[in-house]
């Protein structure tokens, strides 16, 4: 967990740029071929390109501007500075201002147009019209910015074992998405599934696949008490994101990521080299954090844990976020015990724009503005969403 002084320390360490001279040979290579830009990265902590650092606007922990928050799943900045966050525990879209105080609520817990069983993504457009997706419903919601009714039409995956998760929401009402969490157990074993890439019309029919993605790698583990499945450690899986119609999809067994715009033609393609070793201490730290959130499970499942298996490398990556400029973020890998996370920003253009060091446990909800929305836990393990801003 991240406390707060845990990151203003890291506020601290981030105001301290990287020294040092560029490489002779560029971290970062930048090659067009028949009209897709090839990105090559040898780290996604390159000495030679500079670093950005940033400091908090606000905190919804705060006393002045502190907001109740319950199971926060997505997050928007709205074309007026504002923040728009769903809080899919109670069902409502909460806008917060630009200094992080609570402007409106939105939604509730229901079936009914406006109401949300769970919003796992939102995106908006350039009027600051919001549109949420909730896959227990398997619809799409748009929320006008002028407190108008809000529309849905249906979005549902054509088999009930998986859920959709969109990327983006196209000009045309053409929405991309991937295949997001798979419910399918094993008795015992490893499985890797794939997700494909889809292109949905504007009437939520799929109307292509795009390319298919290997999934996660998950463990399955089986006994007289019942079955489980958990990540395989330091396993492979895909990361996707995506804003503004634009969308990337990667796997991370390297450095392995694929940008679209608004078309099922590639735009750019990022690759880098796969992880280091995994060092014994990790596994040790991995297993300890393993058994710690298996407690409270029969002990037989429990003794199982010693034999869940792990990659002796790390992934090449670890996650994926896509800002207001098209610019893709890309995540390394957070170790066991890390409390920080290097991102490498690559622009429209391919070249590297520069370097970010953020906490290692907070999820990024939005990039724009120059502004970084995240959603972090306290030592009591409560949500909080910081607003940082991008000094460049």
């Amino acid at each position: 967990m991240i406390t707060r002084s845990t990151a203003a320390v890291l506020i601290i360490a981030l105001s301290a740029c990287s020294g040092g001279d560029p490489a002779d040979v560029p971290s970062v290579a930048t090659t067009d071929v028949d009209g897709v830009i090839h990105v090559r990265v040898e780290s996604l902590a390159p000495a030679d390109v500079r670093q950005w650092n940033v400091h908090e606007v606000f905190t919804t922990s705060a006393p002045e501007t502190r907001v109740e928050l319950y199971q926060v799943s997505a997050a928007r900045f709205l074309p007026d500075d504002a923040l728009a966050v769903a809080n899919s525990g109670t069902g409502e879209i909460i806008t917060l201002d630009s200094l992080g105080r609570e402007i409106t609520r939105r939604g509730g817990k229901g079936e009914g147009p406006g109401e949300f069983t769970w919003i796992s993504h939102l995106d908006v457009d350039s009027a600051g019209t919001l549109t949420a997706y909730d896959p227990r419903q398997g619809r799409l919601t748009r929320v006008p910015a002028d407190s108008g009714a809000a529309t849905t039409r249906p979005f549902a995956p054509p088999d009930f074992i998986v859920d959709l998760q969109p990327l983006a929401v196209l000009d045309d009402n053409r929405v991309a998405a991937v295949y997001g969490e798979m419910r399918v157990f094993a008795r015992s074993g490893e499985r890797r599934d794939t997700t494909p890439l889809m292109m949905f019309d504007a009437d939520g029919a799929r109307a292509d696949t795009i390319a298919m993605w290997p999934a996660t790698e998950w463990a399955f583990m089986s006994s007289g008490d019942g079955a489980m499945r958990s990540p395989v450690g330091f396993g492979r899986s895909a990361s996707y994101a995506g804003r503004n119609g634009r969308f990337a999809v990667g796997a991370n067994d390297s450095i392995d990521v694929v940008v679209y715009d608004a078309s099922t033609e590639p735009a750019m393609r990022i690759s880098g080299p796969p992880g280091t070793a995994v060092d014994p201490a990790a596994v040790e730290l991995w297993r300890s954090e393993v058994e710690s959130r298996w407690s409270d499970m029969p002990e037989e499942m429990r003794r199982g844990l010693a034999d869940l298996p792990h990659r002796p490398t790390y992934p090449g990556f670890e996650t994926l976020v896509v800002d207001d400029d098209g610019s893709i973020w890309i995540g390394s890998y957070a170790r066991p015990g890390q409390v920080a996370r290097d991102w490498l920003v690559i622009g429209r253009d391919g070249h590297a724009q520069a370097r970010v060091t953020l906490p290692s446990d907070a999820k990024v909800l939005d990039i724009a503005g120059g502004r970084i929305a995240l959603v972090m836990r306290d030592d009591l393990g409560e949500e909080h969403i910081s607003v940082f801003r991008i000094v460049r």
